[in-house]
């Protein structure tokens, strides 16, 4: 195989800017060889070879790569109290030295504390053990009362409780409530859980009770010591009846999917599914390639990967499958899952890495508003709500009062008209 020849100076095209430890370049296994493109990644330390068919393809994987070391550059600055942290380290680990006692390093010493707060972790209870625990007690409080209506009150308040912490997860630990940010979570979710008496979204009243009902459970669980503090006082005030949903221009989709396709390669398959099939974005990170039928047109998403619980066929637009096609020719493998990573913390921490690299690139990113944006314009499309409700997993009642006549249908045939770009335009 001939040498790796650097692509800087031969007039073609090349990424805009160069990351000191990331080689790129040509090379080909023989004379009258295609010739092939190379990636050399040694900024870990150890040398990441990526090939690829083409030099686009290697071009916006540089470029990718590019964008996330910059990034990263800029989330790691030390605060003053860091910095400080790090100069009474120093000057610890000095005199333990030159008093000829062992010290560890810093890398070690983080480790170390990184190893004991997990470990302490595992030795909480799960929210799970601690809610039966509670239950336990609320149905002896209320037979002591010998009242029926005590007895409904409290089936009532656990229902709701149980609603509300299986959001969390089956295996949630109890350090989930160490901040207020699971409980926003929470009530975020709830949103699309619960349907309100007159349809569409629960009212403002019904968030309130459900929340009162959780506080009852977390100021027990301060009393037994197992939580420092109640994180619920540390909540906003409950928003209106119904929450903002965001919705994109198709001139805000032409920004994200472009610059996505320049920059961001890998993130273009569930940036795709989510503006065209209206996709969830933790059912996007569990979703793989075998999920998509191209032959008929159609993604599954399985019961187990859906929030509800249950499976649902949603269909896959033309244009959708044409920029699922393009991410495969430049290099994204059809198979595996559709977001990268081998767990599901690393495939929804990529996500949040995407999301972050497109707003330091200057895009508006707006929460959930792929899916808001889908349904919108799928009822201006198609004018059949029960339909489209299918194809989210929504109950109809949300759908006719949320999305109806919420866009025109010149635009929702904008929408479903974005294709990618063609190399040079």
């Amino acid at each position: 195989m001939n040498k790796i020849k650097g692509i800087w100076n031969d007039g073609g095209c090349k990424p805009e800017k160069r990351i000191r430890g990331i080689r790129i370049g040509s090379y080909s296994k023989g004379q009258g060889e295609a010739m092939r493109w190379r990636i050399v990644n040694t900024l870990s330390g150890k040398k990441k070879i990526e090939t690829f068919p083409s030099r686009m393809a290697a071009v916006q994987r540089y470029d990718e790569i590019a964008s996330l070391v910059e990034q990263e550059g800029k989330n790691f600055q030390l605060t003053p109290t860091e910095r400080a942290a790090i100069v009474a380290w120093r000057a610890h680990r000095q005199a333990r030295l030159m008093a000829s006692k062992n010290s560890i390093t810093l890398d070690k010493a983080i480790h170390q504390v990184i190893e004991w707060e997990e470990r302490q972790d595992e030795a909480r209870p799960t929210v799970s053990e601690m809610f039966l625990k509670f239950a336990s007690h609320k149905d002896k409080e209320a037979k002591g009362r010998n009242s029926e209506r005590a007895m409904e009150n409290t089936v009532r308040e656990l229902r709701e409780i149980e609603t509300m912490i299986a959001l969390l997860g089956q295996n949630a630990r109890i350090s989930v409530f160490d901040d207020e940010v699971a409980l926003k979570g929470i009530e975020e979710r709830l949103h699309d859980s619960i349907v309100g008496r007159k349809g569409g979204y629960p009212s403002k009243t019904t968030i309130a009770r459900y929340r009162r009902h959780l506080n009852v459970f977390l100021n027990w669980l301060v009393k037994r010591g197992v939580i420092i503090r109640n994180p619920s006082n540390l909540l906003p005030d409950i928003q209106e009846d119904e929450p903002p949903r965001e919705v994109y221009s198709v001139e805000e989709l032409n920004r994200i999917l472009f610059t996505a396709q320049k920059a961001l390669p890998s993130a273009v398959p569930w940036l795709a599914l989510g503006a065209f099939c209206g996709i969830r974005p933790r059912e996007l990170s569990r979703l793989t390639w075998e999920d998509i039928d191209r032959q008929g047109n159609l993604v599954k998403v399985h019961h187990g990967k859906s929030k509800t619980g249950r499976a649902r066929f949603v269909p896959l637009p033309d244009v959708c499958e044409k920029w699922l096609e393009w991410a495969n020719n430049a290099g994204i493998p059809s198979s595996g899952y559709i977001v990268p990573g081998d767990t599901p913390q690393r495939r929804e921490g990529a996500q949040r890495r995407v999301i972050n690299a497109l707003k330091a690139m200057g895009v508006e990113w707006k929460h959930d508003a792929l899916r808001h944006s889908f349904a919108s314009y799928a009822c201006a499309m198609y004018e059949d709500y029960p339909r489209v409700s299918a194809w989210l997993g929504n109950s109809v009642s949300v759908m006719e009062k949320h999305y109806r006549q919420a866009r025109r249908k010149d635009e929702a045939e904008a929408w479903f008209n974005v294709y990618p770009r063609k190399e040079g335009e």
